[in-house]
């Protein structure tokens, strides 16, 4: 098997501003588990989990995002 027989798309992604209400929103609505944190740019500079909204304390995705992808 291979990412691609399990990865969805398009893949959703998020602003560094996006809340985490919007970010629960978003994850229960395409029923995802995890969203890549994009910058202007289009670049990766992280991804927010349902673990991560559950384990950490923060309005907003930067606040609550993992750093290291």
């Amino acid at each position: 098997m291979k990412v691609r027989d399990f990865m969805s798309t398009p893949v959703i992604t998020i602003g560094p501003h996006a809340t985490s209400s919007e970010i629960a929103d978003l994850l229960a609505q395409h029923r995802i588990g995890g969203v890549p944190v994009l910058d202007r740019d289009g670049r990766v500079i992280g991804i927010v989990s349902e673990f991560d909204l559950l384990s950490r304390t923060g309005a907003n995705a930067s606040e609550v995002m993992s750093t290291e992808v």
